[in-house]
């Protein structure tokens, strides 16, 4: 999933924060320990010698704004303002460097301030050896799982 891919990947943790999961894994966590907990639970009752040896856990991160809809909405808000007060005769306003100016303005805003759910891969990953890592986080699963 790149920059541009717009699926929602839902997680447990905040959105302005780090967090961890799968390639194709819509369910996010706080971090790579956190994802072979869910993981290995979701493989129950697989065998752990059935488990590949090593999985791949990449970092996910906020998605960019990376849109600047200033016109867009100067446009949408120059076109009410003509529908209720405009001359019916004319085309319309046309914008001024000023109205221009603060519409960016409020736009800058408004992406600064805006809460972004949907997260991405940032390019970091762990791989993490399976059978090492139940062995020195998890070895109840072992015994569980014999």
């Amino acid at each position: 999933m790149d920059q541009g891919d717009e699926r929602a990947v839902s997680h447990q943790v905040e959105p302005s924060r780090t967090c961890w999961g799968f390639e194709d894994d819509e369910e996010l966590q706080n971090d790579p320990d956190d994802v072979m907990e869910y993981w290995l639970d979701s493989c129950h009752p697989t065998p752990l010698d059935e488990l590949p040896e090593t999985v791949t856990i990449l970092e996910y991160g906020p998605r960019t704004i990376d849109t600047d809809d200033s016109d867009a909405v100067l446009e949408r808000y120059l076109e009410g303002l003509d529908e209720e007060y405009g001359n019916p005769e004319r085309d319309g306003d046309t914008p001024t460097p000023a109205m221009k100016a603060a519409a960016a303005a409020f736009v800058a805003a408004v992406n600064a301030e805006y809460e972004v759910w949907q997260c991405v891969p940032t390019g970091r990953s762990e791989t993490v050896n399976v059978l090492q890592w139940v062995k020195e986080n998890a070895p109840e699963w072992l015994e569980e799982k014999a």
